[in-house]
């Protein structure tokens, strides 16, 4: 039918141009030349033959076109059906940039036209599959010879192996099965070049992301991992390193979901039983950092199991794993047992690598650390200089290794109360690390934040802020606004306002530091009870001991749940619940809590650690309060010894003992005593601090008023 519809029209066409010819013709009304000859013969000759002849060359038109369609039906079903697809496509486009937000002019159309038209294109959209799928089908029921499609192919397939110098060996092998029209055969052979190229992408982007990451680049880093992952999402190794990078980067949880998935995967990987270790060892690290140090504690082991098995016993990868165990029973408060896997590490290096390696001076400071953390300052400087000393010597002067050393030393001279010799240390690392980082690196906010915490002890709190918003500033480019270090930085910025007296600033910074760490660490990690803890402590600044108490109560439960009942940080909250309820006039309750804490830190710490001076020193506080001024006096100068002897005896932490000693004094009537106490108290505090400090200001008035008092007593 529709081929006698095309005879059809060509012959109307033809008979059309005929009338139309006749028509020119009469307007023709002077013809030259050859055209002279012609139209006399055909107009004022032979008119007639006109319309027929034109007629004629149609028909036969028409009959050529209608054989060639009978003989290319099937191929312009097939582009009509292209051009379906083509159209949709094209609609499905304009969908995409409306939903981008770009503005798109529809020739006038109205918004709800628009949208109309829209939601049709989406609908078009969305039956593509059903449309392709049924055209598939139609095809599969009628199948035509697709032997010069193939040839084509073919020809194709050669081009582009002869245009490519390194084509992959799978385009050459798909051909055979492209002849056989095994098209199965076909496509493997291109899978497993796409494979390949896949492996080559995503290693270069895995090389890239650890170049990323080497230059504090850290979301170019991440990118670039993911891309990797993306790629080759069962690779371990992979996986390892964005599981690895998201901890850094302080997303514990996303991290462990990823070294996870690297464990699952582990078989695919050339050596597993070695990337089993380092894996396990990462999640050892990812819960670690959350907290929860049991978790860390059994996949350190685990690792460190494995790492045996594969190296022996005395291997520096069983020295790394012993470190991770000893820093984790550091992390519970368990020093001791701390102290026992960081010797066991350092034998093992000094065998491996003798007593001058980087290994060995990385021992020396994790021990350093533990002995720090039991508040035994100078053995931890004698092995932070044995540390810094090796380094030294390894990698020159002007290493970031040798700025670690520094920043250790640093800051256990600042625990010494040492403080002029802390910032000497903290601005060498400076120096260091602005010269091989440049001004905006981690590390270099880490130097400024140290020196932020001397100055701060010191009692220079101007300087001390100005330290840690340079440190803040420094961060918040690095990590963005939501790091863990960021809120160190907020913490210690509200520690510097509070000890200037502006307790409303120091909550506010307090409040921005616990919700950073809740989105980081989630409820009831440890540090979120830090920040909890020095909320607690601003608000019984400000005289509002209710609220103090309730954020002291869920630091308190935080830490026991994170430690168990006899850790140090669970002795601080007791220490600072004691604090709210003494003064709310609560002194029995005070008394309690107090005694907890000393027990707790006794056994942690022996009896001669600063924390416990420090229970000592609230004890005789809450005694003095109650009026008991004698067993005060008791509980003082046990602090007061065992301060002297930690410290030294010119430490703000002795001035402190002597200052109680000096109230507890007056307040039974012995001025002249008092006054001892005080003006001991007096000379330290004028070596320690500037002029004008609160400290000093405060015990002058008490030496004052015992002064007057004496003076008053002999009248």
């Amino acid at each position: 039918m529709k081929n006698l519809f095309t005879l059809f029209f060509f012959l109307i066409a033809g008979m059309c141009l005929a009338q139309y010819s006749t028509e020119v013709a009469v307007s023709a009304t002077e013809p030259e030349g050859w055209w002279n000859i012609f139209c006399d013969f055909f107009w004022n000759e032979k008119i007639w033959l006109c319309p027929m002849l034109v007629t004629i060359i149609g028909g036969i038109l028409g009959y050529f076109l209608i054989h060639r369609s009978k003989k290319k039906g099937s191929e312009e079903k097939t582009d009509g059906g292209n051009t379906a697809s083509a159209a949709t496509e094209g609609n499905a486009h304009i969908t995409i940039q409306n939903s981008t937000g770009v503005t798109i002019n529809h020739g006038g159309m109205t918004p709800d036209m628009q949208n109309r038209v829209a939601l049709e294109l989406n609908e078009n959209m969305m039956n593509l599959k059903e449309r392709v799928a049924a055209l598939e089908t139609a095809a599969k029921l009628n199948p035509t010879d697709n032997t010069e499609k193939v040839e084509q192919l073919q020809e194709e397939l050669q081009k582009a192996i002869a245009q490519q110098p390194n084509a992959p060996e799978h385009w050459q092998a798909a051909a055979p099965f492209l002849l056989n029209k095994d098209f199965d055969g076909y496509q493997n052979e291109l899978d497993k070049a796409l494979q390949e190229d896949a492996a080559r992408v995503a290693q270069t982007y895995y090389l890239k992301a650890e170049g990323y990451d080497a230059a504090v680049k850290y979301s170019l880093a991440l990118n670039a991992y993911q891309m990797a992952v993306h790629l080759q999402p069962q690779n371990p190794s992979y996986l390892n390193a964005l599981g690895r990078f998201l901890d850094n980067m302080a997303l514990h949880d996303k991290a462990i979901d990823f070294l996870e998935k690297a464990l699952e995967n582990l078989q695919l990987h050339d050596k597993p039983d070695k990337l089993e270790g380092t894996i396990r060892n990462n999640l050892g690290a990812a819960w670690d950092n959350k907290g929860q140090y049991d978790k860390a504690i059994e996949y350190y082991e685990q690792a460190l199991d494995i790492r045996k098995k594969s190296f022996g016993d005395e291997h520096p990868q069983v020295a790394t794993a012993l470190n991770n165990l000893g820093l984790a029973w550091a992390n519970k408060g368990q020093y001791d047992k701390a102290i026992e896997y960081c010797e066991k590490a350092l034998a093992i290096d000094k065998k491996a690598f003798g007593t001058e390696h980087p290994n060995v001076a990385l021992d020396l400071n994790n021990l350093g650390l533990a002995w720090h953390k039991k508040g035994q300052y100078d053995k931890a400087i004698e092995y932070y200089e044995q540390a810094l000393a090796i380094d030294k010597k390894v990698f020159g002067m002007e290493h970031p290794n040798v700025a670690n050393g520094l920043n250790n030393l640093g800051a256990a001279w600042d625990n010494k109360g040492q403080y002029d010799k802390a910032i000497e240390y903290y601005e060498q690392a400076l120096a260091i690390d602005k010269k091989v980082f440049g001004m905006e690196h981690p590390n270099v906010a880490l130097d400024l934040n140290n020196l932020g915490l001397a100055w701060d002890n010191k009692g220079q709190y101007d300087k001390a802020i100005e330290y840690y918003e340079q440190a803040l500033a420094i961060w918040k480019k690095a990590f963005g606004e939501e790091h863990p270090q960021v809120a160190t930085a907020l913490n210690n910025l509200g520690a510097a306002w509070a000890n200037k007296g502006q307790y409303d600033k120091a909550i506010e910074y307090y409040e921005q530091a616990l919700d950073i760490r809740k989105k980081s660490f989630g409820d009831e990690h440890p540090n979120v009870a830090n920040a909890l803890n020095n909320l607690g402590l601003a608000w019984i600044n400000k005289g509002q001991y209710d609220k103090a108490i309730e954020y002291c109560e869920k630091a308190l439960a935080i830490d026991k749940k994170s430690f168990g009942d006899e850790h140090p940080q669970v002795a601080t909250g007791l220490n600072n619940l004691g604090a709210a309820w003494a003064n709310k006039g609560q002194y029995d309750k005070a008394i309690e809590y107090c005694e907890k804490a000393l027990a707790i830190d006794k056994k942690a710490f022996g009896t001669e650690h600063p924390n416990v001076a420090l229970d000592l020193n609230n004890l005789g506080q809450a005694w003095a309060n109650k009026g008991q001024y004698d067993k005060a006096i008791g509980y003082y100068e046990k602090a007061l010894v065992i301060d002297k002897k930690v410290f030294g005896m010119e430490h703000p932490n002795v001035a402190t003992g002597l200052n109680n000693l000096g109230a507890a004094w007056y307040n039974k009537g012995h001025y002249d005593k008092a006054i001892g106490y005080y003006e001991q108290c007096l000379r330290i505090l004028h070596k320690v601090f500037p002029d004008g400090h609160s400290y000093i200001d405060m015990t002058t008035e008490s030496l004052a008023r015992a002064r007057t008092a004496l003076a008053n007593s002999k009248k």
